[in-house]
């Protein structure tokens, strides 16, 4: 009938605009499904859309699903979303078939609502949808991250009576690895084996990738193991996966040896491979083994992006090797490979790593010229590497830059502007930063709390140090070795050695950790009364027990005759003198008139918390004068930071001293 040939011709017209049948298509009537098979093949290999030609079939439901199907695959929802709805009109009413087709098509062309809504009407129709359905629309929601509508579905399965396979649930295992749901991920792969569903490599794959989001190293290790067990291969994604999982976790070793394994068994090795692997050497501060693998990944045909360069930039930053990261850097321009933030956040961190304020700096304003992004990292780092350059007014400068470009600050940012204050001597400023913080809806930390104290003692303010300290306490935040050690020396900046004390014998109460600063500090305070001199002897003692570097130096005397004073302070250095002097009082097998006689010269070079080459020097020669006898001294002519002790009147002091 000439309606019936109107509506044909219509969803041909659809159909006309992907293509045209071949010309060995009859356009006389024939069997139905022959024909449209013949039709619709041809709609999806030509792309004529000039074809006026109609087949005169009757539409049955099989032909409308055809149509919709091609239209379908080639993913043009709107196309099979027009011919639904022609369908609908024309009263002709849509199958289980035609529902599924739809649905899939909305599917895999992302159109989740206009899925989801056709799927509740098709359940309302009392059609079933069928398990490649579901699985479409499973791997739609996946693809977004939306792991609960996944399961959703998965458990709608069940109740609808669809039994599911193992593209089913590998469809929701990656919905939930890409929602970070390692735990439900999991579930789910052990559910497949508790109902007898098989697990492929994908399935493996698809856990570890979850496990690998949720920081479970170790998980993803094992199902790594057990694919072998299982018979089930491993391939590079698998590899890749596991490698990124054990990087994750801060285990470069285990992925190192994974890395080397893909060799052995003839596993193809890739950019992500290399990527992760180089990335774990990097978290290990392994730079010379992240280095090697870089260097590795041309001869073997892999290619060098900016992702592998910043991964290679960072790995030399964290084994402070500054000048082979610029190499790099540098390196990138030669071969014409971008640069982005990233690259130039690695470069300047090494660079202020390596105390090179200047270059940092250069970094920084190079970015504006390219019109690279400054971000809230590339900020920090160039603040942090002008405090270490004692370049306090730059820092301060690009602190208050950041409001100007609208770059937001955070406590990193200000425990760095802080510290290049307190660099300054500039405790008034330090401290308005300090409390500012709290004004801008930022917690202070430990790190903020410690910049300000170290701005306090450095500017004479132990007072306020120490209620800064006493603060912490009131606050819940945490007390660290750097927090005893800077409220120490403000105490001993003070005069009030007692209260040094007390804080340094707390430390030990508190199991904080000692370390040099520690020592150097409680004996600077105690210093400044010579009456503490045998305290300090003892707290010297101490040190060389409690730290192996200070104790390793030591048996230099005995072996080179040279007592190495590197990283003492002033009173420290005295304290070592009068060590010096013992030890060489009680050497055995040696006649009174041989002791000393091997021992050749105090290093003194530049110490801790000095003014200039000449503080350990004038204290050190301070304590020899004041002993009875006095021992003469003076400096090496070639090497003006080596300090020779007088033969005779050592051995005079030697002497007198039995």
């Amino acid at each position: 009938a000439p309606r019936t040939r109107a509506y044909v011709s219509s969803i041909w017209k659809q159909i006309s605009r992907l293509g045209r049948p071949s010309a060995t298509v009859s356009t006389s009537p024939t069997k139905h499904k022959t024909e449209w098979d013949r039709v619709n093949t041809a709609a999806q290999h030509r792309k004529d859309t000039n074809s006026a030609r109609v087949i005169q079939v009757l539409p049955t439901a099989y032909q409308n699903n055809r149509s919709i199907a091609a239209i379908s695959g080639v993913k043009d929802h709107s196309m099979a979303h027009s011919t639904y709805k022609e369908l609908i009109k024309r009263g002709t009413k849509p199958d289980t078939v035609t529902y599924n087709t739809v649905i899939v098509g909305y599917a895999k062309a992302g159109e989740l609502g206009d899925a989801m809504d056709l799927y509740k009407e098709m359940t309302s129709a009392g059609c079933h949808p069928h398990v490649n359905t579901y699985t479409s629309l499973i791997s739609a929601f996946g693809r977004t991250g939306q792991w609960e509508p996944a399961i959703s579905l998965l458990r709608d399965m069940e109740i609808a009576g669809v039994e599911r396979n193992t593209f089913t649930y590998n469809a929701t295992i990656s919905a939930c690895e890409k929602g970070n749901q390692w735990q439900k991920a999991l579930e789910l792969f052990n559910e497949m084996e508790a109902r007898c569903i098989k697990r492929d490599t994908i399935s493996y794959y698809a856990t570890i990738s979850a496990c690998e989001n949720g920081n479970q190293w170790q998980k993803a290790l094992d199902l790594f193991y057990e694919m072998e067990t299982k018979g089930i291969t491993h391939d590079t994604i698998t590899y890749n996966a596991t490698i990124i999982a054990c990087e994750k976790g801060n285990q470069w070793q285990k992925a190192l040896y994974l890395f080397y394994e893909m060799e052995t068994r003839g596993i193809k090795r890739n950019s992500t491979t290399y990527s992760a692997t180089i990335t774990a050497c990097e978290k290990g501060n392994q730079w010379e083994k992240a280095l090697d693998l870089f260097y590795e990944m041309e001869p073997k045909g892999i290619k060098h992006d900016t992702s592998t360069f910043n991964t290679i930039i960072s790995a030399c930053e964290k084994g402070d090797q500054w000048q082979k990261a610029l190499n790099l850097f540098n390196e990138m321009e030669i071969k014409g490979i971008k640069h982005d933030t990233i690259t130039y956040n690695a470069t300047i961190t090494a660079c202020e790593k390596g105390y090179q304020w200047q270059k940092a700096l250069d970094l920084f304003y190079e970015m504006e010229n390219r019109g690279i992004k400054h971000d809230t990292i590339t900020y920090n780092v160039t603040i942090s590497a002008c405090e270490k350059g004692y370049e306090w007014q730059k820092a301060l400068d690009l602190f208050y830059k950041m409001d100007t470009k609208g770059i937001k600050r955070n406590t990193i940012t200000y425990s760095a502007a802080i510290s290049a204050c307190e660099k300054g001597d500039q405790w008034q400023k330090a401290l308005d930063l300090f409390y500012e913080i709290e004004t801008k809806g930022m917690k202070r930390n430990t790190n903020t709390y410690n910049a300000a104290i170290s701005a306090c003692d450095k500017g004479h303010q132990w007072q306020k140090a120490l209620n800064l300290f006493q603060e912490m306490e009131t606050k819940g935040i945490k007390q660290d070795t750097t927090t005893y050690s800077a409220t120490i020396s403000a105490c001993g900046q003070g005069n009030q050695y007692k209260k040094a004390l007390d804080l340094f014998m707390e430390m030990s109460e508190k199991n904080i950790p000692l370390a040099t600063g520690s020592y150097n500090a409680v004996i600077q305070a105690l210093g400044s009364d010579c009456k503490n001199n045998d305290l300090i002897d003892v707290l010297y003692e101490d040190m060389l027990r409690s730290l192996p570097e200070f104790g390793q130096r030591w048996l230099r005397v005995n072996k080179q005759g040279e007592l190495d004073l590197h990283d003492h302070s002033q009173y420290m250095a005295q304290a070592a003198t009068r060590r010096l002097l013992r030890v060489l009082q009680t050497q055995e097998g040696c006649d009174s008139h041989e002791k000393g006689s091997n021992f050749k010269c105090i290093i003194v070079g530049q110490g801790n918390n000095s003014a200039d080459g000449l503080q350990l020097l004038k204290a050190v020669q301070a304590q020899l004068e004041s002993l009875s006898p006095p021992i003469a001294s003076h400096t090496q002519s070639r090497n003006k930071g080596r300090l020779a002790l007088s033969k005779r009147d050592l051995s005079e002091w030697l002497k007198h001293s039995e």
